[in-house]
């Protein structure tokens, strides 16, 4: 198979659908093609002649490159739309409210006195002798 890249570029949200369908009907017309390649095939492989049965692998193989075309044609339709999806829903729930938490004054406030508790002082009782 020929060497691909992957071209990437931004449009707006609600224009993903319409650039899908202009995929689609791409893979629409490599279909029609394969259906062509096919009868082509079928029919070169089926005459006797060694030149004509070599056409018929030649038909098969060129098959074979359309159809990984048109799959990974159909992988880039189906990525495209599941993160169409997924943005669309993430746009259409509000974002959560998120809480601030209170701003720390920048001055240092005194830090708190420990509490200390006395300790009662046991009076010594004398015991008559």
């Amino acid at each position: 198979m020929t060497k691909r890249v992957s071209i990437s570029y931004t449009v707006d949200l609600s224009e993903v659908p319409q650039r899908v369908q202009m995929l689609l009907e791409e893979l629409a017309t490599s279909l029609n093609s394969i259906a062509e390649v096919s009868r082509t095939a079928g029919k070169k492989a089926l005459k006797s002649a060694s030149d004509e049965e070599l056409d018929g692998l030649r038909e098969i193989y060129r098959l074979k490159v359309l159809l990984e075309k048109v799959q990974e044609r159909a992988d880039d339709c189906f990525n495209i739309l599941k993160g169409f999806v997924v943005m669309d829903n993430e746009s259409a729930t509000p974002p959560p409210t998120e809480q601030t938490p209170p701003v720390e004054s920048s001055e240092k406030k005194p830090a708190a006195k420990k509490k200390t508790t006395k300790k009662k002082k046991k009076k010594k009782v004398k015991k008559d002798e």
